[in-house]
């Protein structure tokens, strides 16, 4: 349970700081509130919903290499069946690099919203 609650904390604060470098680098919060559409075509070709082996292509293709779909198997797996180190290293591999890349890309725009005074 323990894990299943850090895993989801690490994804929203990954997926927020990707939502925190775009307001950053545009400074429009319309930009940011325009990806909902993006969030959610992400979320449907994920296997947070349906299992990747009952899509149809390409969606299901497209699934399998889906960083959500790691993250949403690393936390399904110990409800369905037990702790997996397979899906558990996935999930972390996959929220590790989602957020180096993420924070990372915060920082940038936020040295250039610095630099530029505005």
């Amino acid at each position: 349970m323990l894990l299943m609650v850090l895993f989801v904390t690490l994804s929203a604060i990954a997926f927020g700081a990707l939502g925190a470098a775009i307001a950053l680098r545009t400074g429009r919060a319309s930009v940011v509130q325009g990806l909902f559409p993006l969030v959610f075509v992400i979320l449907f070709l994920s296997s947070a919903f349906f299992p990747d082996k009952l899509m149809l292509e390409p969606a299901a293709t497209i699934a399998q290499y889906n960083p959500l779909s790691f993250i949403v198997e690393g936390i399904r797996d110990p409800v369905i069946s037990s702790l997996s180190a397979r899906h558990m290293l996935a999930a972390l591999g996959s929220i590790t690099l989602i957020g180096a890349i993420s924070i990372w890309l915060s920082a940038i725009a936020l040295r250039r919203r610095l630099r530029l005074g505005g």
